[in-house]
């Protein structure tokens, strides 16, 4: 074949052409008389022949022609670099075979958020509170929970061989019980330290003004006697409410480390971004966000919308994107469940 050539054959049609007479004026042409039948053979247009692979030979090029293409439900995750800096941009996209698409994504200060039919996006954690997780939950659901206890020597929190490894702390690490420096800052930790560490029974370092603000609130902080809020789930802990806590008498706080977390500090960035606060915040910032220019009348109204969207039958994974969803995520989702739940989120 030619380079440029397609490959095809020419399509006749034979026309017939008939002509009529009638007798004088008759309008009403009851007495027609064939006059003359002519036929002709009229070239219509070339069409593309199909090869035995079954592909088409178009200027030169195969090509195979379809009538649509999507692609199957399920969950997919992508990359790409980003425009303004050197690192790469993460996105996950849940597809159902019908109802609302979802997508996630990270935006140049690494902040998640999610689009419901591509629509305007919203923080990742108002979809979580939206589906009744409030600050407190959201936090120790990605995070791993510690607790902070007070002795005589200070504050002290149990010291993570698992998350140690390799790592180099920017501070000495002092032994609780004994004020005794067990790694001295910028040390790298090996190990045969964390053997030898393990030997001595070491458990909880204390923590100073160079390593306390690493940690977050994973819970309010009450005032027993007033019963007042004195500190919100995700506030920074600082010297000046250590000392607030030891003054309140308060013996142990729940506390999370985000930067020291397997998943990074991005869900936490996020919740402290994000507005909405409430449940009702959030539902209405869905609804705003997926329906512009309106407003929910109720409560109710905007929470209907919302589990109509992505939690009832509406929203159809098909069983396919079900099981593909259980086993990306390593979920037990029974697969007679197609629409999502609050775990695939």
């Amino acid at each position: 074949l030619v380079s440029s050539k397609t490959y095809s054959a020419p399509l006749y049609a034979t026309l017939r052409l008939i002509v009529w007479s009638k007798d004088g004026d008759d309008k009403e042409e009851t007495n027609k008389e064939i006059k003359v039948i002519k036929e002709q053979e009229v070239y219509l247009c070339d069409m593309p022949i199909m090869t035995q692979s079954g592909s088409f030979i178009i200027n030169g090029a195969e090509r195979v022609i379809v009538s649509q293409m999507r692609r199957a439900p399920g969950i997919f995750f992508d990359s790409e670099e980003a425009k303004t800096s050197n690192k790469k941009n993460y996105k996950a996209k849940i597809i159902p075979l019908s109802g609302s698409w979802i997508d996630f994504e990270f935006d140049n200060k690494d902040i998640l958020y999610s689009r419901i039919n591509r629509k305007r996006k919203i923080f990742i954690t108002s979809l979580l509170k939206s589906m009744g997780m409030s600050s407190e939950e959201i936090i120790k659901f990605f995070y791993k929970e510690m607790e902070l206890s007070y002795s005589k020597k200070g504050w002290a929190i149990d010291f993570d061989y698992d998350r140690s490894l390799g790592k180099r702390f920017e501070y000495d690490i002092i032994e609780a019980s004994t004020g005794n420096v067990v790694i001295e800052k910028n040390k790298k930790i090996t190990k045969k330290i964390l053997k030898k560490l393990k030997e001595s029974n070491f458990n909880k370092y204390l923590i100073n003004e160079a390593n306390s603000s690493e940690y977050i609130l994973s819970e309010d902080i009450i005032d027993n006697t007033t019963g007042e809020v004195l500190l919100l789930a995700g506030s920074s802990v600082t010297n000046e409410r250590l000392e607030t806590f030891q003054r309140l008498l308060l013996k142990k706080i729940k506390v999370v480390n985000p930067k020291n977390s397997k998943i990074g500090y991005y869900i936490f960035n996020t919740l402290m971004n994000d507005k909405n606060k409430e449940y009702k915040d959030a539902l209405n910032e869905i609804y705003r966000s997926v329906k512009i220019g309106e407003t929910a009348s109720s409560v109710e109204q905007a929470e209907k919308f919302f589990n109509n969207l992505l939690f009832t039958s509406k929203f159809n994974l098909s069983n396919v994107g079900r099981m593909k969803m259980n086993h990306r995520l390593s979920l037990s989702v029974p697969l007679d469940v197609l629409h999502l739940t609050r775990e695939d989120i």
